[in-house]
């Protein structure tokens, strides 16, 4: 009786967990990151907020993991509701640098009104 007490115990753990990761999964289909970059810079957040005149702007907030400092290049493509890249300044590489331990925010803001979505594209410069 203790082992399918402990077994149904650990199957509501396992579906709990599981259910939590299907929660993070928008925000992870919205980033790309550099696997080896990802072992480093950890993406805290992704916050959204439409403004005034219908454009999109988004705030990402990044997290260096290590003491050291790690440069990355970044991109944001933003896409219509078919699916279309919006042509804008955000369509090239961005450098930038994030010190050890330090939490950092990048912003971006949509050429045109109203896109559908956007990608983040995160990589380690060459």
């Amino acid at each position: 009786m203790k082992i399918i007490k402990s077994l149904t115990f650990i199957a509501a753990i396992v579906f709990l967990v599981g259910c939590r990761t299907v929660n993070t999964t928008s925000v992870d289909k919205a980033i790309t990151t550099d696997p080896m970059l990802s072992r480093y810079v950890s993406v805290l957040s992704i916050n959204e907020n439409v403004l005034n005149d219908g454009l999109k702007k988004i705030q990402v907030t990044l997290q260096n993991r290590t003491r050291f400092a790690r440069r990355f290049l970044y991109k944001v493509d933003w896409y219509d509701v078919n699916g279309f890249l919006i042509q804008g300044p955000t369509n090239i590489y961005i450098p930038n640098q994030i010190n050890g331990k330090e939490t950092i925010v990048i912003q971006a803001i949509s050429p045109q009104k109203n896109p559908a979505s956007y990608k983040i594209n995160f990589i380690k410069p060459k």
